[in-house]
């Protein structure tokens, strides 16, 4: 059998919306049997490596790519990044403070955030298990991997569309570096690894997820996936709660 790369995205497809750790007890199992036939796991997510690390830990995982592919960790170790440059950076945190809307900003070490809820800085302190993380927005002098936005994004949406050297990504509220995406982050960790394309396995359920799905050998939808993302991948799956991720790989025989 050839040994497989297999790409998870985490929210609402390793982690249920049950609650916001909750990961099901036979996808825990099912991770860790794909391991021990020789498969290679890694992480496909929006998130920063500050708050997919707790996620890695827990189910043995020291590949990722982070921030929908402006970063690639390797045996837990950073080989890869792309980063809005530091002027413009701190241009559009300036911009966006004087917004309404909800901002998170990602340097790889602090959280910036601005309008943010009690309760969404706190789960960033549990997740992370560290008090000093988080950071105003306008006090952010540094290059930033991704900008995460919640709101009405038409205040600032002609101003950032204006920008050639960022994708503003108006249907996932993010703005990355130019290209950046998780089907190329995943290219590029699977070749690291000397794995082909065809042996690479994509699991989702989101919009952000759709490049990395039809990139993959196999895209695989959970039941709980967005229409978008079933449209396109190559078999859809329980939902994450009924079990899932287990049944779509003994599906594939490789569990």
């Amino acid at each position: 059998m050839e040994k497989k790369l297999v790409a998870f995205d985490v929210d609402g497809t390793l982690i249920s919306y049950q609650n916001e750790t909750h990961i099901p007890p036979e996808t825990i199992e099912t991770v860790e049997k794909l391991k021990e036939k020789g498969h290679l796991v890694a992480l496909a997510t929006a998130r920063s490596f500050l708050t997919a690390k707790p996620v890695m830990n827990r189910l043995g995982i020291h590949n990722a790519v982070l921030h929908n592919g402006a970063q690639i960790i390797f045996n837990d170790e950073s080989i890869y990044e792309n980063k809005i440059e530091e002027k413009l950076s701190r241009q559009i945190c300036s911009i966006l403070f004087q917004t309404s809307l909800c901002v998170f900003a990602f340097d790889g070490e602090n959280v910036y955030v601005h309008n943010a809820s009690d309760e969404s800085k706190r789960y960033i302190i549990k997740e992370t298990g560290k008090y000093d993380v988080i950071k105003q927005l306008c006090d952010n002098t540094k290059s930033l991997f991704s900008i995460s936005l919640y709101g009405e994004l038409n205040q600032i949406s002609g101003f950032l569309n204006s920008i050639e050297s960022i994708d503003f990504k108006k249907d996932q509220y993010e703005i990355s570096a130019k290209n950046s995406s998780k089907s190329d982050g995943v290219k590029r960790l699977a070749k690291k690894m000397n794995i082909a394309e065809k042996d690479v396995i994509a699991v989702g359920d989101g919009i952000n997820d759709i490049d990395m799905i039809r990139m993959a050998g196999t895209g695989i939808a959970v039941g709980n996936a967005c229409p978008e993302l079933k449209a396109a991948a190559d078999l859809v799956t329980d939902a994450i709660d009924s079990g899932g991720i287990r049944n779509v790989f003994r599906q594939l025989n490789l569990i």
